[in-house]
């Protein structure tokens, strides 16, 4: 072995010394070293993350109801807000519109009564009992003569009514339909 050699493995061994810890091959023409990754700043993971918090986040919240789901078939006993939503929801449901007419008139509150009432009946013009409440409704409000005629349309369909006969009796003394 002459000197060269011997200078040639010394080379070698401290390249391998020097490695201890990274990648185990030399560099060499063959085995390049991998370049130098320069480091990155952490500017582009933040902005991601606003983005986040800023766009993303808030979908959950913008998705959620606004009120809890309204059940129209338990609502409460006298929750004129929720009977009109329903009726808003259900404008054919006779029995609903009836029940909002029945709080409105316990509310004293004749002209939604009325409203309501009148609702229920362009549902259904037969309804005997619905003409019989409007009537109660008409007089209360000071219109004997509608209270009149409602509950001689109530009579027309029911026969021998007492409500409908008590309503066409408390009108006439109200001076409705002389």
């Amino acid at each position: 072995m002459n000197a060269m050699d011997r200078q040639e493995g010394q080379e070698g061994r401290d390249r391998l010394e020097g490695l201890e810890g990274k990648d185990a091959r030399p560099a060499s023409p063959a085995f390049p070293a991998p370049p130098a990754r320069p480091a990155q700043p952490a500017l582009p993971a933040l902005a991601l993350l606003a983005v986040f918090f800023a766009l993303v986040r808030p979908i959950g919240e913008w998705s959620r109801p606004a009120e809890p789901v309204l059940d129209c078939d338990q609502i409460a006993a006298g929750d004129a807000a929720g009977l009109e939503r329903c009726s808003d929801l259900r404008p054919g449901d006779i029995e609903l519109l009836i029940e909002l007419g029945s709080v409105y008139e316990k509310a004293a509150r004749w002209d939604r009564a009325e409203a309501a009432y009148r609702r229920a009946l362009s549902v259904d013009p037969e309804d005997g009992d619905v003409r019989i409440s409007l009537s109660r409704v008409l007089l209360q409000s000071g219109d004997a003569a509608g209270a009149r005629r409602e509950g001689t349309a109530a009579l027309s369909l029911q026969p021998g009514s007492a409500a409908a006969l008590d309503t066409i009796r408390l009108a006439a003394a109200a001076g409705g339909g002389q």
